[in-house]
């Protein structure tokens, strides 16, 4: 079977097709809690149609709709090794959605790792008479025999553009064009001097060599201080330690790690580069500062077996020597597989004790991590949270993590929020935008390369692109031109559809505090769950205006229903001119009894929108049966798996389910999701019935699960079942402990 499953298509407004994707039943039962907790945010689609987009940031002080994106290539031939031209920054206003290209860097060539990395603004971007007034700083990489790294600032012009380029940071990789430099970024909480502090990340450029004493060009140069790549830099672009130099033009801040120790030490000095921060890296995969506190996190992607998570406590890489991450001898706490390395667990040429992770994951779970950000935005129950993924996977977490802990590969409470994300995409301006966890079609989160982060705290993500599922291929996850997007995690309009789970009543309220304009709402199911022919007091004909409604939601004009009659996967209905309101504090009871269709899968989702013409996601709340989800066997959704439920099991055995909605087919004995009432599902509910009533108790229903090589035959005795004849032949065609033989 497999895990992601076309369940049902149907028709949405008027008449767009739409194809539901989701989740097979036991998959959805084990998610059930997240859909309730999910239900304050959305994960809004802001841009779409990009070029294999990197990276997107906010400058300090720019207005909340001002947001500059990167893109990797300009005319993109989809896959890694093709040679495309290099991309652009573009400035973007979200609220019109619209872009202007602000730098223009296609006239270099890139392939494989190499391209268009990261942006950084200063903290003192918006104030005059500082020395990072108006700078941009770049990373990007440049094909060429071994790549060719830079680091470079940009005035901004204007007309709002960005000037030639000075070189910060120029330098060549080892042997290869992958791991490259990578992220930049001032820290948001640096005060003073620090606030011109750039930190510099650095690939170690030596996929598939041996360690050859930590040297280049031909070895792993992570943990060596006298090497740039394999490291985090920290550099003033304030000042110039290296006058001649045209590659360098930077200054060494005097509190980093090494000249800090060595002015400290000068009796055991550390040969090294002063702008060495941290050591051991190996691919440092998109790091962020938390805002609150500065600590530094970030994802370094593995080579043979691990992914991991790291975490530097601001404050704790003062006096050196560097911190160091333990690569090549480590991979996360494990020893790596690199041929000739010491696999200590010090740093040989700085005697310094690695430090672990605080995540790690096996190659088993995804193949290239990538760091994200702590969340301090609107979201309340979000805050404080570190989220990160998985490129190649595409699965998503959350980790709440004590700072004060000490990293050992294993820290604070990680949470899988693959399935909850993926099921909260929306587009407000695309209707038929549908949530979607196939890497094969583009709706959905597909390939995030990078997080992003605005001045309040709002969380981005970037979609690389969706060009293939094969997980296993990595050609395929570099997609051809125009399928990269741009997400943020919204908070949903409080605008509430309640559920009452026993009765299954649909409820319509205001409790946001104030009125709202509505123009139009919609209730999706992508499993098949809404009893639209229940739902007999909408809008239309009821509180819309006189003489066919009360006036009471909209007094000027007619409502009308726009979604096909009887869809089980969606209600909507909307104005005929301009917008209702919904008062605070009003409610519309839409439907009592079956408006929705009991089940586990409480997947119900709410989309409003309001006068101005904007869409926003609307909360959904079930309620009853003591505030829990239905068990997996109660079929008929009242709260006990008793004998009750075993007709719908029983008398649908081997009937066809085609055309049902999966909801509906699991109120016919379809327990295990696939499709169909068999004798998979016969075993499921036994031993749900049992575990629920106690052993033995499913043969008090004068039943036995059958036998499947003769579950052909059976169909006609399970006929007379459905008209209460005692079934025979099924029952002695079944093994006596109900097993397969």
């Amino acid at each position: 079977m497999n895990l992601i499953a076309e369940i049902g298509c149907s028709r949405r407004g008027r008449g767009t097709p739409v194809r539901y994707v989701g989740l097979p039943l036991f998959l959805w039962l084990s998610l059930l809690t997240n859909f309730v907790a999910a239900q304050s945010y959305r994960i809004e689609r802001i841009a779409s149609g990009l070029n294999q987009p990197t990276y997107v940031t906010q400058a300090p002080g720019d207005a909340a709709n001002i947001l500059y994106f990167t893109e990797r290539t300009s005319n993109t031939i989809g896959g890694f090794g093709a040679v495309n031209d290099m991309g652009k920054v573009w400035r973007y206003d979200v609220d019109t959605q619209t872009k202007t290209m602000v730098l223009d860097l296609s006239s270099r060539t890139v392939t494989n790792d190499t391209g268009l990395q990261t942006i950084a603004f200063s903290p003192d971007f918006n104030t005059p008479g500082t020395p990072t007034y108006h700078k941009m700083y770049v990373s990007s990489s440049e094909a060429s025999t071994t790549a060719i790294n830079r680091v470079e600032e940009y005035a901004m012009n204007p007309d709002g553009t960005f000037g030639s380029g000075r070189t910060i940071l120029r330098y060549d990789n080892n042997k290869q064009n992958n791991h490259t430099v990578n992220w930049i970024g001032f820290d948001p909480t640096a005060t003073g001097v620090e606030t011109n502090y750039l930190y510099i990340s650095t690939g170690d450029g030596s996929f598939g060599n041996a360690y050859d004493g930590g040297n280049s060009p031909n070895g792993r140069p992570s943990q060596n201080p006298e090497e740039i790549a394999g490291k985090f830099l920290r550099v003033d672009v304030s000042g110039d330690s290296y006058l001649g130099n045209s590659s360098k033009n930077y200054a060494i801040p005097p509190t980093n790690p090494l000249p800090a120790y060595n002015a400290a030490n000068p009796g055991s000095t550390i040969a090294g580069l002063g702008e060495v921060w941290l050591t051991g890296v190996r691919n440092g995969y998109r790091a962020s500062f938390d805002t609150a506190t500065g600590d530094l996190y970030y994802g370094d992607v593995g080579e043979n077996a691990i992914e991991e998570i790291n975490f530097i406590k601001a404050g704790s890489n003062a006096s050196g020597p560097p911190v160091d991450l333990g690569w090549p001898q480590y991979e996360g706490t494990s020893d790596s597989n690199i041929s000739g390395a010491p696999h200590t667990t010090t740093n040989p040429f700085t005697g310094v004790t690695s430090l672990d992770p605080i995540q790690q994951y096996t190659h088993a779970t995804g193949l290239a991590v990538m760091g994200g950000y702590v969340y301090h935005g609107p979201i309340a129950e979000l805050e404080g949270k570190y989220f990160y993924t998985d490129f190649v996977r595409s699965k998503f977490w959350s980790l709440a993590y004590d700072r004060n802990d000490v990293p050992d590969g294993d820290n604070g409470v990680n949470t899988d929020v693959t399935s909850l994300w993926q099921s909260l995409v929306y587009d407000p301006n695309d209707p038929s935008y549908l949530p979607s966890s196939s890497l094969n079609d583009l709706a959905g989160l597909d390939h995030v390369v990078s997080f992003g982060e605005d001045n309040a705290g709002n969380l981005y993500l970037v979609d690389f692109g969706n060009r293939s599922g094969n997980q296993n291929n990595f050609d395929g996850q570099y997609p051809a031109a125009g399928l990269g997007e741009i997400f943020r995690l919204t908070p949903a309009l409080l605008v509430t559809l309640t559920v009452d789970r026993l009765t299954g009543e649909m409820t319509l309220s205001n409790p946001t505090g104030a009125a709202v304009d509505l123009r139009s709402y919609t209730i999706s199911s992508a499993a098949g769950a809404i009893g639209a022919a229940a739902i007999d007091m909408p809008v239309t004909g009821n509180f819309d205006a006189p003489p066919g409604g009360d006036g009471s939601v909209d007094a000027n004009d007619d409502w009308q229903i726009t979604s096909s009659a009887g869809s089980p996967y969606l209600f909507a209905e909307e104005s005929l001119g301009d917008a209702g309101t919904l008062a605070d504090g009003q409610s519309i009871a839409l439907g009592a009894g079956g408006a929705w269709l009991g089940s586990p899968l409480e997947d119900l989702q709410l989309t409003v929108t309001l006068g101005d013409g904007s869409t926003m996601p609307g909360a959904v709340a079930f309620v009853g049966n003591g505030g829990l989800g239905f068990a997996r066997s109660d079929l008929n959704a009242d709260g006990t798996i008793d004998a009750a439920d075993w007709p719908a099991l029983r008398d649908n055995h081997l009937v066809s389910l085609a055309g049902l909605s999966p909801v509906e087919a699991y109120r016919a004995g379809d327990v295990d999701g696939d499709g169909d009432n068999d004798v998979d599902d016969f075993r499921l509910f036994k031993a749900d019935y049992e575990a629920a009533n106690g052993l033995g108790s499913f043969a008090t229903l004068g039943a036995r699960v059958p036998e499947p090589a003769t579950a052909t035959l059976c169909s006609v005795a399970f006929v007379l079942i459905a008209v209460g004849r005692r079934r025979r032949g099924c029952a002695d065609a079944a093994s006596p402990d109900g097993r397969r033989r």
